[in-house]
């Protein structure tokens, strides 16, 4: 019995020893696996890591191909490039590869699983690696190729536009040297003159009565025009021919108040005394007759000319109408009193002693704008004040209350003018408007003025203020009238086409003639007659307005930038 019992405790004890062998087994074969497994997860960081680096290397060496761009698509066409581009990238990726299966063949060859591991497993663990390295290449890959898609798609418009751009560039060129060529060929051997046009100050006309009134040149200024001598001959004829329109007004506005020996047709005139209200009556016919006509002008003339009245409308230019109406009412004024002038003092004389406009024009600027006057034009203002002292007529009698009364109305219906120019000024900056639209408005603003105050004046039992028409008279007042009305819109026709052909900075010389066209026509049609000492006082008045003029339009023109020659 005892022989068996030990039997059985060294067997107890095999079993217990071999157990404990083959758990420490065991345990070291699940060591050895996790430490296999912990290696490949550290190798395969290491791999991934060394995988970002390369890729980074292979967007540097993208970008370095990207760069060498320019220089190979001028030597080769954009098919052969994107080739030759394809083949280099394919070249480095291979390399890359072949390079990276390398090192995990040998990693995997060098950490070949501990003696207790068996083949298989060691097969298994390979394959693993490889096909996660293969699916990470594969990704790396997808990437790359789409990136790739992206630079070409990107590189193929960048390569049209540029194409584009150069066709559009020989088609330029081409362009300005066909154009340069007949230019030449076609330039006359004669250089013309050349003007560039300003833009028109609202100073410049000079009109010779507030009949057709000193409206603001356009605001746009016109294009530079080439004229030659047919040209500036046209031009000029045509501003002298308006000139005497404007002469011819104030021969017929005497011969409405005054009666008159007319040339030919004998005496003629006298239809109205020159009362304030009888002024403001014939004011109100001619507009009666000159507004509707004007709209018909100015249709011709200027077809926006009723977009632009209505634009007048708008809220950003409401705030700039009460200037454009103090427009109309200035001339308003201007009007009346020159009208009451010439029924009181010879014709030649109110024109003559109106003309002082200028000089109250520019005391204006110096005393509101700071212009300080030039020496000459300081000389020039002194020498028309004497000019129209000595031209005023003296010989009715210093006595007299009508010559009184028409030196002071033709005084006020120059600074009234001088005070409509600056408004006008005003009004042309704050509105930009073209003068057709602005003589309506003005026109329309003296139809309204003029028909209240005939209203209210026939209200005031003063016979100064009445206005009264014998009834056989008023066919003739409505004749005459309408002379003056076509007259207006023919000056204006003359003066708007003469500026066309000449430019504005020399028609006000030709304009400052107007006082010596007055005296002329005065003398040639009813016989108005001067002493020598007015003859010279107007002669000086008409030879210091045009220095005045000469002056502004050298001031304008040297305001311009010399243009280039051609």
């Amino acid at each position: 019995m005892v022989p068996q019992d030990n039997q059985s405790e060294d067997w107890g004890e095999d079993n217990a020893n071999a157990a404990e062998d083959m758990l420490r087994t065991v345990s070291q074969e699940l060591q050895s696996i996790k430490d296999n497994w912990l290696n490949d997860i550290d190798r395969l960081r290491g791999e991934k890591s060394r995988l970002e680096a390369e890729i980074e290397q292979m967007r540097s060496t993208q970008q370095q191909l990207k760069s060498q761009q320019s220089g190979v698509l001028t030597q080769t066409t954009q098919g052969d490039q994107q080739q030759v581009w394809a083949q280099q990238l394919a070249g480095i990726l291979a390399n890359h590869l072949q390079e990276r299966l390398r090192q995990q063949l040998s990693q995997s060859t060098g950490e070949a699983p501990q003696p207790s591991a068996t083949p298989g497993e060691s097969t298994e663990n390979t394959y693993r690696i490889l096909s996660s390295v293969d699916s990470t290449l594969s990704t790396t890959l997808k990437a790359l190729q789409q990136d790739v898609s992206s630079y070409q798609s990107a590189l193929a418009q960048q390569l049209g536009r540029m194409q584009t751009l150069e066709q559009q560039g020989e088609a330029i060129l081409e362009a300005l040297v066909s154009r340069l060529k007949n230019h030449l060929k076609t330039a006359p051997a004669p250089r013309p003159i050349t003007i560039d046009t300003p833009q028109p100050r609202v100073e410049a006309p000079l009109p010779a009565t507030p009949v057709v009134e000193t409206t603001p040149q356009p605001v746009a200024p016109p294009p530079p025009i080439t004229i030659g001598r047919p040209t500036l001959n046209r031009g000029f004829w045509l501003i002298l021919m308006s000139s005497l329109v404007l002469a011819f007004q104030n021969v017929v506005t005497k011969i409405i108040l005054v009666k008159k020996p007319v040339f030919i047709l004998g005496s003629l005139g006298g239809f109205v005394q020159p009362t304030a209200g009888n002024a403001l009556l014939i004011l109100l016919m001619r507009m009666t007759i000159e507004l509707p006509l004007l709209f018909f002008v100015a249709r011709l003339l200027y077809p926006r000319a009723w977009r632009d009245l209505r634009q007048l409308l708008n809220k950003s230019r409401r705030k700039s109408l009460g200037w454009l109406l103090g427009t109309g009412f200035t001339l308003f004024l201007s009007q009346f009193f020159f009208y009451i002038a010439l029924g009181n003092i010879p014709t030649s004389i109110a024109t003559t002693i109106f003309f002082i406009y200028p000089t109250v024009i520019i005391l204006l600027d110096w005393q509101l704008f700071g212009s300080r006057p030039s020496l000459s034009l300081t000389l020039a203002t002194m020498s028309i004040y004497l000019g129209v002292f000595l031209s005023l007529p003296f010989q009715q009698g210093i006595k007299d209350s009508n010559l009184w009364l028409g030196i002071t109305t033709a005084l006020a219906s120059g600074i009234s003018l001088a005070i409509y120019v600056i408004l006008s000024r005003i009004c042309a900056q704050k509105l930009k408007l073209h003068p057709l639209p602005f003589r309506i408005v003005d026109c329309t603003t003296i139809l309204v003025l003029s028909a209240l105050s005939v209203q209210i004046a026939n209200m005031i039992p003063l016979k100064i203020l009445v206005s009264n028409v014998p009834p056989n008279m008023w066919n003739s007042l409505w004749i005459s009238t309408g002379i003056l009305a076509v007259a207006t819109l023919l000056g204006l026709v003359l003066n708007h086409f003469g500026l066309r052909q000449i430019g504005s900075p020399i028609a006000p010389m030709i304009g400052a003639i107007v006082p010596a066209l007055t005296t002329l026509l005065a003398w040639g049609l009813i016989g108005e007659n001067l002493m020598p000492i007015q003859a010279i006082g107007i002669a000086i008045v008409t030879l210091w307005v045009l220095g005045i003029s000469a002056e502004n339009v050298q001031r304008m023109m040297a305001k311009k930038p010399a243009p280039a020659n051609r």
